[in-house]
């Protein structure tokens, strides 16, 4: 873009968004800021937004972020959808084999959205412990607003790593996700990564690297570094278990992570299956 630019908004109820504000010529420069009015939200619901600027016919989108519209304060609505007492049920991880004293990862488990319907949780571990094993697993709950992380590339240009001197990652959890340059509109699958630094193999798009101020989204990233709730099930050598703990929870989106607490033998047939309930 040019030096200034116009400025509008789109959202939805998906990523394809589908509503747009006026375009608002206010000449507006890299820094600036500018607000618009939005109106026939639905309340209750989870939204997608972004801003756009344009120059001329040029039309640069800025990342997609979600909010949710507050409820009702009667909350008829929530005790209506709670009488048809759905279930739905998912398996989120499932893994041949957990090594010694390795903790699953972010690519190892769906993510459970919860924002859509008020809900209650189950979540069901199987696993088998090995004959030699003196310690079984513990299980980790950990939680996150909208499933995904999103920012801004803070180094240097025409670089192959990401640097996010804001983000707090945990060191390697993100391999296996892929990481998007909604810039130059290029992506990869993450390989490692540490609390601020995301290396991938960019493909697909303008330059296939970073440059200061590239926008990403990291979809399934962005959860918590600490546990919402974490629980070791029974454990007995040579056996294996199944064990389910029952939880009501607020509106997230949610991710298991399963450790092996023996230092010394790998823990089999591991199985995470979460219902929800509404």
């Amino acid at each position: 873009l040019g030096d200034t630019y116009d400025g509008r908004f789109q959202w939805g109820k998906t990523e394809d968004y589908g509503n747009n504000t006026v375009w608002q010529a206010g000449a507006f420069a890299t820094g600036d800021t500018f607000s618009q009015l939005i109106e026939g939200l639905e309340p209750g619901t989870l939204y997608h937004f972004r801003a756009q600027a344009r120059d001329g016919g040029v039309i640069v989108s800025g990342p997609d972020v979600t909010f949710r519209t507050l409820k009702p304060s009667v909350g008829k609505g929530y005790a209506f959808s709670r009488e048809y007492h759905i279930k739905r049920t998912t398996d989120v991880l499932d893994e041949a084999s957990i090594a010694a004293s390795e903790i699953t990862t972010l690519a190892d488990c769906k993510g459970i959205n919860l924002v859509e319907l008020p809900s209650s949780l189950t979540v069901t571990v199987e696993a088998t412990y090995n004959a030699g094993a003196v310690q079984g697993i513990e299980v980790h709950l950990r939680t996150s607003l909208t499933g995904r992380a999103i920012g801004t590339h803070t180094g240097a240009d025409g670089v192959a790593a990401l640097t996010d001197a804001e983000a707090n990652f945990v060191v390697g959890e993100l391999i296996g996700l892929t990481i998007k340059n909604l810039t130059d509109g290029s992506s990869g699958v993450i390989t490692a990564n540490t609390a601020t630094e995301v290396t991938a193999t960019l493909v697909g798009g303008t330059n296939n690297d970073w440059d200061a101020g590239d926008a990403y989204i990291i979809e399934g990233a962005g959860y918590d570094t600490e546990d919402w709730d974490s629980f070791v099930p029974t454990f007995g050598a040579g056996s294996s278990i199944r064990q389910t703990e029952h939880y009501d929870v607020d509106p997230v989106f949610l991710k298991v992570f399963v450790e092996n607490l023996d230092e010394a033998e790998a823990v089999t047939d591991i199985k995470i299956v979460i219902a929800r309930g509404t």
